[in-house]
């Protein structure tokens, strides 16, 4: 009764659905502030949203943006993006829409910044998609992915973390959510940018405190059709940088690949320099090598780096925990032995990994292998689940059976 007294009292006061809001890059913006010494204004940081939503529209409302030279077509459609975006709901006509909150949100964040509801209970931290970055492709190491990158991925999931499989969902939602993953990283790229040039380390040197970018009052200015020029310059090497983005081919492995003479090759490269693989994976390759465990430079990814840069103050540490920035969590290298393979358990995704590396972590490029050499490595690593030393003891197995 006092659900329904409630209820009812709500609905005679006229409430409405709370407006949602992306939510500024806090971190970034801190990073920077702390690197130039210097802080942006209430001023600024309206202009910087203002700019924003002008281009991009609301979570409610978002539309495809315009970019100088650049069929957007090719990237996303205004279809796609309201089907992703909005309050979950089904129209009059049984399309979908909310998709983004309905499936991603509470882990990715309404502005994609990783920093959704559950986003803390989580280890790894969801993927904040602002920077850019993305750590399973098919492309060069700072290369973006690819559309069918993100399809994989909403495929499969990511084995090993919260990222679940979509495979269910109907192929028209699947791409409605690549392409609003898209637009949510083109709009967070472009906002980095546009901190920076309101600190005055951009091209136009525009100075803080007072300085804006665009005064959108004043449309006929000379000054204002310069800096709208260099807005849309960077959005199209923003777009041109996910329009350009290829998978990149690989090889075929040597004839002797999957021979023991292979496996032992692959060996070699593990423990040796070259490979250098035990530095974080560690003698048995268990993920506890000697960088994992180094207390005064720990594993930690980029997007760590800049939400927790070294030397913070207290106040510094104060500041990051007021707007909301998840705890530094230190990362651990992948325990080869468990077969568990967060970018793909194929034998090219495998070699995606070891020849670009994962963007944005200190898994790096194996620049100086061959591809044969990465055959052989990968092949040792695909090993390793299946040696003696992996395997449960048979004591423990036979526990388990009598306890069956």
């Amino acid at each position: 009764m006092l659900l329904l007294v409630a209820l009812i009292a709500a609905m005679s006061l006229g409430c409405s659905p709370p407006v949602v809001e992306f939510r500024p890059a806090a971190g970034h913006q801190l990073a920077r502030e702390a690197e130039l010494e210097a802080q942006l204004g209430a001023e600024q940081k309206e202009n910087i949203a203002t700019i924003l939503d002008s281009l991009f529209g609301t979570p409610d409302q978002p539309h495809v943006p315009k970019v100088a030279e650049v069929d957007m077509g090719q990237l996303m459609n205004q279809t796609a993006i309201e089907m992703a975006a909005g309050a979950v709901a089904v129209d009059e006509d049984g399309r979908p829409h909310g998709l983004y909150r309905q499936h991603c949100a509470h882990c990715h964040g309404i502005t994609g910044d990783g920093m959704g509801p559950t986003a803390e209970f989580l280890n790894p931290y969801p993927r904040d998609y602002r920077m850019g970055k993305f750590k399973f492709k098919s492309t060069t190491t700072n290369a973006r992915p690819t559309n069918d990158d993100l399809h994989r991925l909403l495929k499969h999931g990511v084995p090993g973390t919260a990222m679940p499989s979509f495979r269910v969902l109907p192929q028209n939602q699947k791409d409605s959510l690549v392409q609003y993953v898209i637009y949510l990283s083109m709009r967070g790229e472009l906002e980095r940018l546009l901190i920076g040039e309101l600190l005055g380390a951009g091209e136009l040197g525009i100075e803080p405190p007072d300085g804006v970018l665009l005064n959108l009052s004043d449309k006929d200015t000379a000054e204002f059709q310069e800096r709208s020029a260099w807005v849309q310059e960077k959005m199209t090497t923003i777009a041109n940088s996910w329009l350009q983005a290829q998978s990149e081919e690989v090889p075929p492995p040597p004839e002797n690949w999957g021979s023991a003479e292979s496996r032992q090759l692959g060996r070699d490269l593990f423990y040796g320099t070259r490979g250098g693989c035990v530095k974080c994976h560690g003698n048995i390759a268990l993920g506890d090598g000697d960088n994992t465990f180094d207390l005064k430079t720990p594993l930690v990814d980029d997007w760590t780096k800049e939400n927790w840069p070294k030397g913070l103050d207290a106040a510094g540490l104060l500041e990051r925990e007021a707007v909301g920035i998840l705890a530094e969590r230190p990362l651990r290298p992948r325990n080869l032995r468990q077969g568990v393979y967060r970018g793909g358990r194929r034998p090219v995704d495998l070699y995606w990994r070891i020849r670009y590396g994962i963007s944005g972590t200190p898994m790096p490029a194996a620049k100086e292998l061959k591809s044969d050499e990465i055959w052989y490595l990968l092949d040792y690593v695909r090993s390793l689940p299946f040696e003696s030393i992996s395997q449960p003891h048979e004591q423990l197995r036979n526990l388990k059976r009598e306890r069956l």
